[in-house]
């Protein structure tokens, strides 16, 4: 993501009030991002949304191809 695509995001994120802007104190050109109240449970919402669709998606599948699936995944992420 380019330098120009972040700020954009960010700027939508506290327009959305989604997060908050906190000036680092020691270097006025650095700030830290803080989650909201209203961010966090948008993140709650979505997370609750994701684990149900997964879970509908992941009931049809039979025991071995649960534990293939995992097997692919734990590869992807190098465990």
């Amino acid at each position: 993501m380019t330098a120009p695509s972040a700020t954009m995001k960010i700027n939508n994120l506290l327009e959305e009030g989604l997060v908050k802007k906190r000036l680092v104190s020691q270097d006025h050109r650095s700030f830290f991002l803080e989650i909201t109240e209203k961010g966090e449970k948008l993140r709650q919402q979505i997370n609750r949304q994701n684990i149900e669709v997964g879970s509908r998606i992941f009931s049809s599948f039979s025991t071995q191809q649960k534990k293939t699936l995992s097997k692919c995944f734990r590869s992807l992420i190098g465990r």
